[in-house]
């Protein structure tokens, strides 16, 4: 019994010392992403379209590969933030905004890979 507790306390403490020393890697991965995030800039764009009751498609172009992230919610409200989202990146980014209701005014705003807000906006449904 006491060389399962022994075996089970080195293998846990190799696992903690592997993702230690992994660590310092991914923060300098996860700093250089977001430097790269930040030189991303809106250079067309943002485009409302499709506008109708219950949906909206939103467009831009970046002049590098960026984060494909709008929230969106009914302006000045203090309801919750709704998300579209499209894993991965690139330079023309379209996003279908979903569960809309008729007759409102939205907020939208485009993040950042870190959640920073890169350009905002308001558009009204039919």
């Amino acid at each position: 019994m006491k060389r399962i507790f022994t075996i089970v306390g080195l293998s846990l403490m190799l696992l903690g010392a592997s993702a230690w020393a992994q660590k310092p890697d991914q923060q300098k991965s996860e700093a250089m992403d977001s430097r790269a995030e930040k030189a991303v800039h809106i250079t067309q764009g943002p485009n409302v379209s499709n506008i109708s009751g219950n949906a909206a498609t939103i467009s831009w172009t970046t002049n590098t590969n960026g984060a494909n992230h709008v929230r969106y919610r009914i302006a000045g409200g203090k309801n919750e933030w709704q998300s579209a989202y499209h894993q991965g990146g690139g330079t023309t980014h379209t996003l279908e905004l979903t569960g809309l209701q008729p007759h409102k005014t939205y907020e939208y705003q485009i993040l950042t890979r870190d959640g920073d807000v890169r350009k905002q906006g308001e558009f009204q449904t039919k």
